[in-house]
């Protein structure tokens, strides 16, 4: 028998070197040849440490990373993830592998006769092994459509990791920013209140009118009704981080730090060529490509016929104890072909769904490069800018400063009417206000370049 299928299992093997897995999974992609908005001193090619936040100079900042990427849920569903992606490869794998089985039995056998009831014992013992011969490639390509999958939950968890680590950042600044507008709220109510036991003071003495104390009353209330709305910004925010690091609000505690105590880093913005080599969600997008092209292989080796080769080996007898006696062994071999003659289109349809889901799967992966590129370029424009804005928002609050302290003295010896103390009060509580958020706009804006630049994540080709 086996000289007989040995033709047939040459030819077979010959035609296992077919592959229908198209080449050419991932297209070659636009790299820009500079940063367009790239200033003097960008020139270095360093790009951000993994450990980018340490960059800062806050130990809180650095606590509170430590422990989202601990306890995070997102991270750990993503962890989860990929458990189920490498179990699923490891199915898709087992494919390649012939399957053995073993199987035992005993029966009784009754016939009635004239003579009367008569029967027997049969006792069988065996092993099969089959194994699926991979004409086409398909269970080929679907161990690699399965192990693509799993390098794409890896990126994927990456891709999970940088965003939980930029929102702790963020949010932090964030906590930072409102406490530190609150308290600039309270001090701004407290001169507004040391401008009105003035206005008080004139108005006893008929020195202004009730006009002007109406006023100064009306601005101490504006100022006031300022802070409920910063109270709900701390409180909101420090939720927020909560739910970062995984616990309930209740156990966060206060969150230490001084915002205008921050100073932004200095980040390297590197090359654009390596950009695509550190976004894991460049190549998480890469890995779905690559998953995707091998599906089509699946799709297009189910036209073509399967052919398994089985092998059994066993022992049959009407007595137990000489089961295993060699001369009750019965072994066979089996090639069988199966061809699917007509299913309505579907098989068809399959390598339909499986091309055009490829199609959009490229469209997704330009997509993503080219929004990587963007959001380097948005992150640069708008880190610059913030240091611009910055620098003008000071030197507008110094002026206001000096401005209000000249309006007050002038205004407590007479020589100036009470609206224009109001005009230097207002300018000195707007300038006070937006040189603060000034400085939390730095620091995220910084945050938002890191993360454009992927953290410090690095992927070799």
């Amino acid at each position: 028998m086996t000289r007989q299928l040995a033709p047939w299992l040459g030819a077979v093997l010959l035609l296992g070197a077919c592959s229908q897995i198209p080449d050419g999974a991932v297209p070659p992609a636009e790299v820009p040849s500079a940063w367009q908005e790239a200033v003097e001193g960008d020139a270095d090619t360093t790009w951000p440490a993994p450990d980018w936040w340490r960059a800062f100079g806050s130990s809180e900042l650095d606590r509170l990373i430590v422990s989202a990427q601990a306890n995070n849920t997102d991270i750990a569903q993503a962890m989860a993830r990929i458990v189920q992606a490498d179990a699923q490869a490891r199915a898709a794998g087992a494919g390649l592998l012939p399957s053995v089985d073993a199987d035992g039995g005993a029966a009784r056998q009754w016939q009635d006769s004239g003579s009367g009831t008569q029967g027997g014992n049969n006792f069988n013992a065996g092993l099969t092994a089959r194994y699926e011969l991979d004409l086409f490639g398909g269970n080929r390509a679907s161990a690699l459509a399965a192990q693509a999958n799993a390098e794409a939950s890896r990126y994927s968890r990456d891709v999970t990791a940088l965003a939980v680590t930029s929102d702790v950042a963020t949010v932090y600044f964030q906590i930072l920013e409102a406490r530190e507008r609150l308290e600039v709220a309270r001090e701004n109510v407290a001169i507004a209140e040391d401008i009105l036991r003035i206005v008080e003071a004139k108005e006893r003495a008929g020195a202004v009118s009730p006009l002007d104390l109406a006023q100064q009353r009306t601005e101490v209330a504006n100022q006031q009704a300022t802070i409920p709305d910063l109270v709900v910004a701390v409180r909101q925010n420090e939720h927020a981080l909560a739910l970062l690091l995984g616990v309930l609000p209740e156990s966060l505690g206060r969150v230490p730090g001084d915002l205008m105590a921050l100073l932004p880093p200095a980040i390297g913005v590197g090359m654009p060529s390596q950009l695509l080599q550190r976004r894991p969600d460049v190549r998480q997008a890469e890995t779905n490509l690559v998953a995707a092209n091998a599906d089509i292989g699946v799709a297009r080796a189910a036209l073509y016929p399967s052919v398994d080769l089985s092998a059994s080996y066993g022992y049959g007898s009407q007595v137990l104890g000489g089961l295993f006696d060699p001369v009750n062994a019965t072994s066979n071999l089996v090639l069988s072909l199966a061809q699917t003659i007509f299913d309505g289109g579907a098989l068809e349809a399959g390598v339909d769904q499986a091309e055009g889901r490829k199609t959009e799967l490229v469209e997704a992966y330009r997509a993503t490069v080219i929004g990587a590129f963007g959001d380097v370029e948005d992150a640069m424009v708008a880190r610059y800018q913030a240091d611009i804005r910055e620098a003008l928002l000071l030197q507008a609050l110094e002026q206001a400063q000096l401005a209000y302290r000249l309006a007050e003295s002038r205004y407590r010896a007479g020589a100036i009417d009470l609206q224009t103390l109001l005009d230097a009060q207002r300018s000195l509580f707007s300038a006070d206000d937006d040189a603060t958020q000034a400085r939390a706009a730095r620091l995220r804006a910084s945050v938002d370049l890191y993360n454009a630049l992927g953290g410090g994540w690095n992927s070799t080709p």
